[in-house]
């Protein structure tokens, strides 16, 4: 668990990507299509399966208790039993408990390594390793230059991303507001020198 000596990193997804994401694997886990033993990547590459807009803000429409869910993250904790973060949203939800802004905000300032997804698909990843290297005062040695930057990518996901208009994704963004406010705030995130040059 996270004391105070714990080095920690947080990826941060745009929040209709992280929707879209989420709502897409789990038709694909209803489906029979995640391979559980490999890190729920889809099985075999199977991305042909669509999902549907419907099907999207119908997800939308039931899933309450996911919306900011990436705030939420700060403040959870896995259930011992279920050791799930999304089982205890769902009890708050319930509950009707709520999550505390000021707190969130004090979480993610004690967060060493902050990056956005979207900065990860550029990045050179050795300048990434340099930054934890140096932060922790240690040599890592990782080879990484067969890294498969594309190796949870779920095509699906992308082609409903793509077919979002902007009316579709302002929908989106508006029940995510927290976590939109997060994602924009460029003073919480680490961005290597690579990226900024781009």
């Amino acid at each position: 668990w996270i004391d105070d000596k714990t080095y920690i990193i947080s990826v941060f997804r745009d929040p209709c990507e992280f929707f879209v994401s989420a709502v897409c694997h789990s038709i694909a886990r209803n489906n029979g299509l995640v391979d559980e033993n490999n890190w729920n990547i889809i099985k075999n590459n199977n991305d042909s399966f669509r999902v549907s807009k419907y099907e999207l803000y119908d997800s939308l429409n039931r899933w309450n208790y996911i919306k900011n869910f990436q705030s939420q993250n700060f403040l959870l904790s896995p259930n011992v039993e279920t050791r799930s973060i999304l089982h205890e949203s769902m009890v708050k939800h319930d509950n009707n408990e709520t999550f505390d802004k000021e707190e969130i905000y004090n979480r993610i300032k004690r967060v060493n390594l902050m990056i956005r997804h979207s900065d990860l698909k550029f990045m050179d990843y050795n300048l990434l390793i340099n930054k934890i290297s140096n932060d922790l005062g240690i040599e890592i040695k990782v080879n990484i230059q067969n890294t498969d930057k594309e190796y949870f990518k779920n095509n699906s996901s992308e082609i409903l991303l793509n077919s979002l208009n902007i009316e579709d994704k302002n929908v989106i963004y508006n029940n995510f507001l927290l976590d939109k406010e997060i994602y924009e705030d460029n003073s919480l995130f680490w961005v290597s020198n690579q990226i900024n040059n781009i």
